[in-house]
């Protein structure tokens, strides 16, 4: 995402704050700095019960992490996510543990600052052509910058 291979269309998350432009999803990219604006996504704010923002890489690729960031111009941050990813952007399968007979949705943490790369690998690589990251704590507001891990397949 941050060497622009991923069209800003690609990017979409679940809300924007106050609706404005400056805190789309197009400003996610990994160590985006801004000359206008927020060089961040921000949801729409703590009335929003479950935040997402994904990714469309246009086909299929073999995903194995990703790495977070947080805003660099204020004090806000996610701490901890989930993600899931999908082949077709409506059925979506969770990142889990996979060590139990009953597997649950992996808890990723997140950021402790707001321009530290951390870098979060998953259990196992996975196919898929979207990406979704589901931030569920985040430090004053839910905003983050993001990259995905990964290659692209040849089909």
């Amino acid at each position: 995402m941050e060497d622009g291979r991923i069209p800003d269309a690609s990017i979409t998350a679940s809300s924007v704050w106050s609706n404005h432009a400056d805190y789309g999803p197009t400003r996610a990219r990994l160590n985006l700095r801004a000359t206008n604006g927020a060089a961040v996504w921000c949801n729409a704010g703590a009335s929003e019960a479950n935040p997402w923002i994904q990714v469309d890489l246009g086909s299929n690729a073999t995903i194995t992490g990703v790495i977070t960031q947080g805003r660099a111009d204020y004090h806000d941050w996610v701490t901890e996510f989930k993600v899931a990813y999908s082949d077709d952007g409506q059925e979506w399968t969770t990142v889990t543990d996979d060590g139990s007979c009953r597997p649950t949705p992996m808890k990723f943490p997140g950021n402790s600052d707001q321009n530290t790369h951390v870098t979060t690998t998953f259990p196992r690589s996975f196919q898929a052509r979207f990406l979704r990251i589901l931030p569920t704590k985040y430090h004053r507001f839910c905003c983050m910058r993001f990259e995905v891990l990964g290659c692209t397949l040849n089909e």
